[in-house]
C-alpha cells in the first residue's frame, strides 16, 4: 500500500509511514503528538505542484519550436555573404529557404536538405509526454520521453554539420563566385537560443515527473 500523505510505499494494514510518520486513518494520532498535517507542512518539496509545472513546462518547450534553433552563416573572414537561421518547425520538415546564398553549392545543399529526425522524435516525444501528462498518466513515463526529447535536440546541434553534409560542402570549381576553395572551411554552424531554451525545458519537465510522488 502507498502512504496517504507522501505516496511512499509501506507495509499493507499500517498505522502509520514510516518515511513521514502520518497516519494511515483518522482516528489514529500520529507518532509525538503531532498530526499528519503537521508532517505534511513540514515538508515544502510534497506540496510543489511538480505534474503542473512539467506540463508548463512541455507546453512552453513546444512552442520554442517555433524559435530559432539552428544557424548557418558563410563568411570569407571581414565579410559575411550569408546567414540564414532555422527554426525547430523548419528542421522538421525542411531547411531549405529562400536564403540568397553566394554560391550556387550552398543553394543546392539548401533545395536538397532533408527532415532532421532528430527534431521530430523531440517533438512527438515531448508532445506524447504533455498529453500523457493532460490525461493522467503515470508520471514516470512521461519523464522518460522529456529526457529522450532533451538528449534528441542535442544530437541536432552535435550532428547538424554531418547530417546535412556541410563538411563535404566546396565551391565547386573555378566558376564560382568564391573560386576554388573549400567552402565548408567558410561555413560556421551556431546554436540559437530556442533549442537551448527547448533542452532545458525538456530536462526540467523530465526531473519533474520523476519526482512526481502522486502519480509515480
Amino acid at each position: 500500500m502507498y502512504c496517504r500523505h507522501c505516496r511512499s510505499m509501506i507495509p499493507d494494514g499500517s498505522d502509520f509511514c514510516p518515511t513521514c510518520g502520518g497516519a494511515q486513518n483518522d482516528a489514529a494520532p500520529a507518532p509525538g503528538g503531532y498530526s499528519s498535517a503537521d508532517f505534511t507542512s513540514a515538508n515544502p518539496v510534497a506540496r510543489i505542484p511538480k505534474r503542473l509545472i512539467a506540463k508548463i513546462a512541455l507546453a512552453i518547450a513546444l512552442v520554442c519550436f517555433a524559435l530559432p534553433f539552428m544557424a548557418v552563416s558563410c563568411s570569407n573572414g571581414s565579410t559575411t555573404m550569408f546567414e540564414q537561421q532555422y527554426s525547430g518547425f523548419q528542421l522538421m520538415t525542411s531547411i531549405g529557404g529562400d536564403s540568397d546564398t553566394a554560391d550556387e553549392s550552398v543553394a543546392e545543399k539548401e533545395k536538397d536538405a532533408k527532415p532532421n529526425i532528430y527534431a521530430i522524435i523531440s517533438f512527438a516525444l515531448g508532445a506524447a509526454a504533455l498529453i500523457l501528462l493532460v490525461i493522467g498518466k503515470r508520471s514516470k513515463l512521461c519523464g522518460v520521453f522529456s529526457g529522450i526529447s532533451a538528449l534528441a535536440l542535442v544530437a541536432v546541434a552535435a550532428t547538424f554539420r554531418s547530417y546535412y553534409g556541410l563538411d563535404s560542402l566546396n565551391t565547386g570549381g573555378s566558376d564560382s563566385l568564391l573560386g576554388s576553395a573549400n567552402m565548408s572551411d567558410m561555413i560556421s554552424v551556431d546554436v540559437k537560443f530556442g533549442l537551448i531554451i527547448a533542452v532545458i525545458l525538456f530536462i526540467c519537465a523530465a526531473l519533474c515527473c520523476f519526482l512526481d510522488t502522486e502519480n509515480p
